[in-house]
């Protein structure tokens, strides 16, 4: 299965200038490095709520230089393959140079998992019960879904 996964905000987000954010899929316990996404912010920015913060499969680099700050828009995620089954396990690594807090990931962020035709699961909350975000030292988090399909039987719906 091909799929991708998108780190969105939920609320108001400021980024400073110089922050990025890297994600890596995880399934099973196993880091899925062909996942890999890294988002680059070189010149501050505020995220409106549901606007993404980080994309898996590719680079993204925001730079006022290149756009006006009301045309900020994260790429979308690429997707690539990852073998998946029903019941899998499924999370993502998270790093990023702003030293948010646990409490602060969960309160502020939501992920968004889009499979292979592009369009998402809905989104999850990282507050919800059943979502695991574990701190792993300085703006290192690792993040549990749980299983597979992450959710469940709401197909494109919201699940906040």
């Amino acid at each position: 299965m091909r799929l991708g996964i998108e780190l969105v905000s939920l609320c108001e987000l400021f980024i400073p200038a110089g922050s990025h954010f890297e994600a890596r899929a995880v399934v099973n316990g196993v880091v899925q490095e062909n996942t890999a996404g890294r988002d680059e912010y070189r010149t501050a920015a505020t995220l409106k709520p549901g606007q993404r913060i980080l994309a898996t499969g590719r680079l993204n680099i925001w730079d006022s230089g290149l756009a006006p700050a009301h045309v900020l828009r994260v790429r979308p995620a690429y997707l690539v393959p990852v073998a998946i089954r029903p019941r899998d396990r499924i999370g993502f690594l998270l790093r990023t140079s702003i030293p948010y807090s646990q409490g602060e990931i969960q309160s502020s962020m939501a992920v968004r998992i889009v499979g292979e035709s592009g369009r998402s699961h809905g989104e999850l909350a990282l507050s919800k019960p059943g979502v695991t975000v574990d701190w792993e030292g300085r703006g290192r988090f690792r993040v549990d879904m749980g299983g597979w399909p992450v959710f469940g039987a709401r197909k494109g719906g919201e699940t906040r």
